[in-house]
């Protein structure tokens, strides 16, 4: 294993901005964060079609569509914050 080249990689790390880091965890975790969506968009839609005994014409999509862009976006910030005691 390559000791320095991890420490340098985690100081290059601890000195980005918040942004950066952001942008940094949510392009390495891109595909974990599209499972934890379509996984949502799955469950969403089985709830959906629950509730309106299989009739899925009558949906607000464009609403349902919103909710699940912000629930997506607050997963992706809160999977992108480093944790308080990560080394």
């Amino acid at each position: 294993m390559n000791t320095k080249l991890v420490n340098s990689i985690l100081q290059v790390i601890e000195s980005l901005s918040e942004a950066e880091r952001r942008l940094l965890y949510t392009k390495l975790d891109r595909k974990a964060a599209w499972k934890v969506s379509q996984n949502r968009l799955r469950h969403l839609h089985q709830r959906l079609r629950q509730t309106n005994g299989g009739d899925m014409a009558d949906l607000p999509i464009a609403d349902l569509l919103h909710q699940e862009r912000q629930q997506r976006e607050h997963i992706l910030l809160n999977s992108v914050s480093p944790e308080p005691n990560a080394p």
